[in-house]
């Protein structure tokens, strides 16, 4: 049976448009929190370990964010990912 996520592109105001567009003509989707780390081919601990770097006062976002990690990496070709229209919340 296919699982089913949503998304966001962004949260970043002014930038969904251009965050949807990406995706959509890259062909891929994409979740935060480490902007600024490559997690291509991380482990989910490796994951966890960066946010408590990126977060370390803040466990309550950690647990968060591994959560969705987690849920991100066990979808598979199939599954369906939602992305809010683009037209609201701009």
């Amino acid at each position: 049976m296919p699982q089913f996520m949503t998304i966001s592109p962004t949260s970043v105001p002014g930038k969904k448009e251009y965050a949807w567009r990406n995706f959509l003509q890259g062909g891929y989707a994409a979740i935060g929190w480490l902007r600024d780390t490559e997690l291509t081919g991380m482990s989910l601990d490796e994951i966890e370990k960066a946010l408590e770097n990126e977060y370390p006062d803040e466990l309550g976002e950690v647990s968060l964010a591994k959560r969705a990690f987690e849920r991100f990496l066990s979808l598979e070709i199939g599954d369906y990912v939602a992305v809010p229209n683009v037209r609201f919340g701009l």
